[in-house]
């Protein structure tokens, strides 16, 4: 048996709720690894300064950034902007010129 769309049902109800990573503003759940390890050992204070590599799509760059961490956001990949974090989009050294 086929259902039939009703459309008086708004599309919206049958499309599931974002992650809650989303809702919150995060680019992706790796936020969540982050703030696990800071809440165990306590990494990150303000006044720090973090170097990271590979950064997109930049969810531990907003995480460093909310820690007050002055970053440096490096990838090979583009990555839209972090307030308060530099971003340094590189090309691929490893391709023939």
């Amino acid at each position: 048996m086929r259902l039939r769309h009703s459309s008086n049902v708004p599309s919206s109800a049958s499309q599931p709720a974002p992650p809650c990573w989303q809702r919150l503003g995060y680019r992706s759940r790796a936020y969540l690894k982050l703030n696990e390890l800071n809440d165990k050992l306590r990494l990150l204070r303000p006044g720090m300064r973090a170097l990271e590599l590979g950064s997109a799509p930049g969810s531990w760059t907003q995480v460093l950034v909310e820690h007050e961490i002055e970053t440096l956001a490096i990838d090979l990949l583009p990555m839209e902007p972090v307030c308060a974090a530099y971003a340094w989009h590189v090309h691929d050294v490893t391709a023939a010129a």
